[in-house]
């Protein structure tokens, strides 16, 4: 671990042996960044007090660090929901990866000079999956509607104006002549397929989200039912806040209360 030593003559005491006991009183009163404590260093015989900081480990809190700044310095945001990963570039603090504290999980933040291109390569950023079901996931009994899975976009990976999300959904109905209802949200933007009562029929349902400025996205909304388009493209001037989570569900609502009629059988969402 580096660990960065910054000897600053707060006081020495020039004429004091080096044996000298040192009373914590005459240390100066600070207010020192996380992750730095004084010490007492002798060097020729004089025993004074220094700052010694290790920025090898991210100090972590809700305000980013204003003293001790360097390129490279890191910082864990806890402002934010998951917890942001921050790295100083020697003017900003540039988002890095969010952290989930439930799964454990580190999930990347691209950032780039214009959209789909990596600001330090030059070339274009490849599409990363975000998120993914494990399995099928299928509607128990009843007629109401059943989240079949719900997982939370992180704040701040609508990072610059251009930065797309791909969100879709495939839906299997079971083999009867029962009515269900798919739906796939983005925060309050949704689109369905309306009701589908042919038997075994596959459903997809897909969101594609740009950001097109603070807080402002273009959401272009599509659904297909078999070879039959159930959801026309359909495009919303959207005002999700980006820089907090947003939640993005697929449910299912079937007309009879039947098990598994419907069953959300892949979902993806992907960072562009």
């Amino acid at each position: 671990m580096k660990r960065a030593v910054l000897f600053a003559a707060l006081f020495c005491m020039l004429s004091r042996p080096a044996s000298a006991q040192l009373q914590i009183s005459q240390f100066p009163a600070a207010s020192l960044p996380l992750n730095c404590e004084y010490t007492l260093v002798e060097q020729g015989g004089i025993t004074s007090s220094a700052k010694v900081c290790d920025f090898g480990i991210p100090v972590q809190g809700s305000t980013a660090p204003a003293t001790d700044l360097f390129t490279g310095r890191q910082w864990l945001d806890t402002s934010t929901t998951p917890p942001t990963l921050r790295i100083y570039d020697g003017t900003q603090w540039v988002g890095q990866a969010t952290l989930n504290l439930s799964t454990h999980v580190w999930t990347p933040i691209f950032s780039s000079a214009s959209p789909g291109v990596a600001a330090s390569l030059a070339t274009p950023v490849p599409e990363f999956k975000l998120h993914s079901i494990p399995s099928v996931q299928s509607t128990g009994t009843g007629t109401s509607e059943q989240f079949l899975d719900s997982w939370n976009l992180p704040g701040g990976s609508l990072d610059i104006t251009g930065r797309n999300v791909r969100i879709t959904a495939w839906f299997a109905h079971a083999g009867n002549t029962h009515t269900v209802t798919d739906k796939l949200y983005f925060g309050s933007e949704s689109v369905s397929d309306g009701g589908v009562s042919t038997a075994s029929t596959v459903t997809r349902l897909s969101i594609v989200v740009t950001k097109v400025g603070t807080n402002q996205q273009s959401v272009v909304l599509e659904g297909a039912a078999g070879v039959s388009l159930v959801a026309g493209s359909a495009y919303i001037a959207a005002t999700e806040n980006d820089a907090a989570s947003i939640t993005i569900q697929a449910s299912c609502t079937d007309g009879t209360s039947s098990a598994g009629d419907g069953n959300l059988v892949g979902l993806t969402v992907e960072l562009l």
